[in-house]
Order: structure tokens, then C-alpha cells, then sequence
């Protein structure tokens, strides 16, 4: 079997075989927040950068110039060295100083930029997948991607991919299960 692009995910529709102590999402949420806690510490260097990336620019209007900023300036790089790696993002500041990092990376470096503003934002884990439903028990290997949730616009994004607009998700992350990490 050769899968396509677009095709329907094999975890819907091959049997599975799962077993969890978690007992709902937000368990999963709270696993990713406790990882991450203290990433998107607001540093000096990055206060700065905000201020210049929003000028006067207040509210929406300056989320959306930090999201274009992060979107086109940090790239997607993803290095595992640890098992661990792929639930722990870098702090903010080792990501704008090597200016790139993977989906989790590029999450804490927008809510510092975001906090450096008065404008709080969470992390939130999706899967970016074309599975279309739900595993059947919170098991975090459902979710494979993290996104930026800001809940004073009750908005998300996406700050990995620099071909999507701050306005719209990409396809394959509209109408899909959402865990904020909280």
C-alpha cells in the first residue's frame, strides 16, 4: 500500500490496540504546559524586537505583525536528540538567537514576543495530519503539531507556516480536535 497526498490516515480505519492512565485531554494539555512552563521568558533582546516588529500597533493588529515576523523570519528545523525533545520546546531566546526551531519552538518565541505586548497567548497541540478522527482514549501521539492559541480574540495560528495567512488555519488543521495547554 502506497499512500497518497490527501488520502484518508491509517489510524482510521486499521484496528488499534490502546491503553492510557490519562484521564481526559486536558491531562494531555497539562503534560505539554508542565513541559514548556518558563520557555517564553520575555529577555530584554526580545521586548525589543517586539516593539520594533509592532510599532504602534496595538491588540490584533500587533499579534498579527509578531505572527508575520515569526512566519517568515524563524525557520522550521526539527532536531531530536533526546526522546524527550519532541514534548520540551527551547526557551524563546535560544530560538531567536539560532532563528530556527521546530512547531513547539516557533509557539514559545510568538508568546514571548506576544507577553513582551500585553497580549497573552497558549499553546495549543493539534494533530496536522489528514486523520479524521479522534483515537478513542487521550493518548498525547495524537497530536503531532502546536499552534498558537489567543483566547482575548479567541483566534489560532499557525506561526510554522509562512504560506498561510494570520486570518486562516491551512485545511488540514481546520475542524480538528484542539488541546490547549493550560
Amino acid at each position: 500500500w502506497e499512500g497518497g497526498r490527501d488520502m484518508v490516515a491509517l489510524s482510521d480505519f486499521v484496528p488499534l490496540v490502546a491503553a492510557t492512565t490519562l484521564p481526559d485531554l486536558a491531562a494531555v494539555g497539562a503534560i505539554y504546559y508542565r513541559e514548556s512552563e518558563g520557555r517564553a521568558v520575555v529577555t530584554p533582546e526580545i521586548a525589543g524586537l517586539a516593539a520594533r516588529i509592532v510599532g504602534d500597533k496595538t491588540g490584533l493588529e500587533a499579534a498579527q505583525a509578531i505572527y508575520d515576523w515569526v512566519a517568515g523570519n524563524i525557520r522550521y528545523v526539527a532536531i531530536y536528540l533526546d526522546p524527550n525533545d519532541g514534548w520540551v520546546p527551547h526557551a524563546a531566546s535560544a530560538v531567536l538567537a539560532a532563528g530556527y526551531g521546530d512547531c513547539k519552538d516557533h509557539v514559545v518565541l510568538m508568546q514571548a514576543l506576544l507577553a513582551a505586548r500585553g497580549i497573552k497567548a497558549e499553546a495549543a497541540i493539534i494533530d496536522w495530519g489528514d486523520r479524521t478522527r479522534d483515537l478513542p482514549l487521550p493518548l498525547p501521539s495524537q497530536f503531532n503539531h502546536a499552534i498558537v492559541y489567543l483566547p482575548a480574540y479567541d483566534r489560532f495560528a499557525n506561526p510554522t507556516d509562512p504560506y498561510s495567512s494570520f486570518d486562516a488555519l491551512e485545511r488540514r488543521l481546520s475542524g480538528k480536535t484542539v488541546v490547549l495547554a493550560t
